[in-house]
């Protein structure tokens, strides 16, 4: 009896497709355990050199100030009326008469602060209103507020009450 001899391996097209194929399929895997082990097991970032914070300290001082200037609120001062200063002899009752006459604006006042011997108060209330309680402080006399249903703007006025000092 004859017996046949085995074929041997050759290398055709069929062969080539399907190793391509194994290939292709086992890269996205073989990818992600390569960089995990990488980021795991390579070089670590070096820290920042005392020369590269001596380079940026500049830069974020003018960071810094841009933004102070930008974001800033706007101050009060004199001469734009906001701030009221009162002069009077029991500067306790006259925080509680400036904030009874706050409340009569429908205005919110922050807590007093309490420095350097004298008291100060912010108050918001409405922009239309803020001539009329400017005025009221002033004139220690509680004009009735305008009524008004829209919703206006809001204003900050800050009221220092000093205590007078007699001669």
């Amino acid at each position: 009896m004859q017996t046949e001899e085995p074929k041997q391996f050759r290398l055709n097209r069929q062969v080539f497709i399907i190793a391509v194929v194994a290939l292709l399929a086992l890269a996205p895997p073989m990818a992600f355990v390569i960089l995990s082990l990488r980021t795991t097991f390579g070089p670590k970032p070096a820290p920042p050199s005392a020369a590269a914070a001596e380079t940026s300290a500049p830069l974020q001082k003018a960071l810094e100030d841009i933004a102070d200037k930008s974001l800033a609120p706007p101050s009060l001062d004199e001469a734009s009326g906001s701030v009221v200063n009162l002069e009077t002899n029991d500067p306790e009752r006259e925080l509680a008469r400036v904030e009874a006459l706050a409340k009569n604006f429908d205005a919110v006042a922050l807590p007093a602060a309490r420095e350097g011997g004298q008291i100060r108060l912010r108050v918001s209330l409405a922009e239309n209103q803020s001539a009329n309680f400017v005025q009221a402080c002033l004139e220690k006399k509680s004009p009735p507020p305008v009524a008004d249903n829209t919703d206006p703007a809001r204003v900050l006025v800050e009221v220092v009450i000093k205590k007078n000092i007699a001669p």
